[in-house]
């Protein structure tokens, strides 16, 4: 990995705060690092750069921004939780007022204040910016990609993508290129563009066997079709390819879904005990993965042991984040399958204080959490409490909306199967018709899935 000293920032047309030479190599170390997905071992992990980085220049604002970056992004805390992280930002933030920066500089210190205060919308405005200037800024399309999926919206990600994907064609580096195409076939795939998806990651994976987001977005394109053998097959025979970035746990997330799907419940199983089990202290994304494949296999009736207490332990650190819908869905189901019905309460009491407490209609994580997350959490409750009716009528009319919470498809499909599973235990006639009519809207979709025939004749026996 070549990296860029002070000097030569100024000759890439993007001039540094920093007069530190190590300060400006540990940035550009750490951006690659951001883009590529895994650590460089040359260079150490990305926290001993950081450290590296801002101990060689305290005032690097840049520098500040990319490490707040990295912990918003990581939706591991919030500043609503997080008391020393806002007054941190906060100091990032006059730092800034009273510093001779750039403009480019200036719109990264903005994008992550309105990234830390819930505006995503306004963060990625200010990143769209930056990219109209500098369309290889790797801090910005990164900071966009990210925080456009958890808004929900791959529209964006696929036009940005798009519009910047030819700059870093003519770039030096094919690696870097290769990334920028997966992370555009992953926006034309959750855009339902599967074809093009298919062909952008082909490309990519032509360029850089290793690129892992192409893989991801065909094992994405062989699961939303229908095809859990074809997924199977495709992530088993690529698992080697991607076994270094930090997107692999995820994969073999999908995984282990799609041998659900087939009724492969053992080795579901035995994916999790040897790839999850042990990972969850990880990262979130391990140990939502984690929830997921225990709670699939819970709803097809397989007996999963103990295995939850592990998982409720490491959700109970975070039900008072708020940092991402999504992630509280997850910590509420393992309160649920402990019996720890004092921490989901305390869940929801949480999430009810959050939205209460912040009066800013134009907050859009307190938007997604008042007009979606709390209904859905309330409809996990109503099913643990066997109001399975409450559960249809609460997220029924949600169920266009799950990926705002931050999720893909893929994965909001669970909160479809769930769904799913509370018409059918329903008492009420119109939810058991309503089963059946999502079911054939599933099979229009997916055919080939062999859990649809299970669900089929489990509305068989109801109806």
């Amino acid at each position: 990995m070549s990296l860029k000293d002070c000097q030569e920032w100024i000759n890439s047309g993007f001039p540094l705060s920093t007069t530190s030479n190590e300060a400006a190599k540990m940035y550009d170390a750490i951006v690659q690092q951001l883009m590529y997905g895994y650590d460089v071992g040359e260079f150490g992990p990305i926290s001993q750069c950081l450290e590296k980085m801002l101990s060689a220049d305290p005032n690097f604002v840049l520098g500040h921004t990319v490490k707040h970056l990295l912990t918003l992004l990581s939706n591991e805390t919030s500043t609503w939780s997080n008391p020393v992280l806002k007054a941190d930002i906060d100091d990032m933030v006059e730092m800034a007022e009273h510093s001779d920066i750039s403009l480019l500089e200036r719109l990264h210190v903005d994008a992550v204040k309105f990234l830390s205060m819930g505006y995503l919308k306004k963060a990625c405005d200010k990143w769209e910016e930056i990219l109209l200037f500098n369309p290889t800024d790797m801090q910005a399309l990164s900071g966009h990609f990210t925080t456009c999926f958890q808004m929900g919206q791959p529209i964006k990600i696929r036009d940005t993508m798009a519009s910047v994907s030819q700059y870093w064609k003519t770039s030096k580096s094919t690696e870097m290129y290769s990334i920028v195409k997966g992370w555009y076939s992953f926006g034309l795939e959750e855009a339902l563009m599967f074809p093009a998806a298919e062909k952008e990651a082909m490309e990519a994976l032509g360029l850089n066997l290793h690129e892992a987001w192409s893989v991801h977005t065909i094992a994405h394109i062989r699961v939303m079709q229908g095809h859990p053998h074809k997924a199977i097959e495709y992530m088993e025979s690529t698992e080697k390819d991607t076994e270094r970035n930090s997107l692999h746990g995820h994969i073999r997330w999908h995984l282990a879904i799609a041998y659900i799907e087939t009724g492969d419940y053992e080795t579901a199983l035995t994916i999790y005990d040897n790839e999850f089990s042990d990972q969850i202290h990880v990262n979130l994304m391990m140990l939502r993965g984690a929830v997921s494949i225990l709670y699939h296999l819970q709803l097809e009736g397989v007996s999963v042991g103990d295995r939850w207490e592990k998982l409720y332990k490491a959700s109970v650190p975070h039900i008072g984040d708020q940092a991402l819908a999504f992630n509280d869905i997850h910590y509420l189901i393992t309160a649920q399958a402990t019996e720890h019905q004092d921490v989901a309460d305390r869940l929801m009491d949480s999430i009810n204080n959050f939205v209460s407490d912040v009066k800013d209609e134009s907050n859009d994580i307190v938007n997604v959490y008042r007009d979606i997350a709390l209904p859905m959490c309330q409809a996990f409750q109503a099913y643990h409490h066997d109001d399975y009716g409450t559960a249809v009528d609460l997220l029924y009319p949600l169920r266009y909306q799950f990926v705002k919470i931050g999720c893909s498809h893929a994965q909001a499909d669970t909160f479809n199967v769930f769904l799913l599973h509370s018409a059918l235990k329903s008492s009420e006639r119109k939810h058991q018709l309503l089963a059946g009519s999502m079911l054939r809207e599933r099979k229009a979709q997916q055919e080939n899935n062999p859990m649809n025939e299970r669900l089929l004749a489990n509305i068989a026996a109801t109806l």
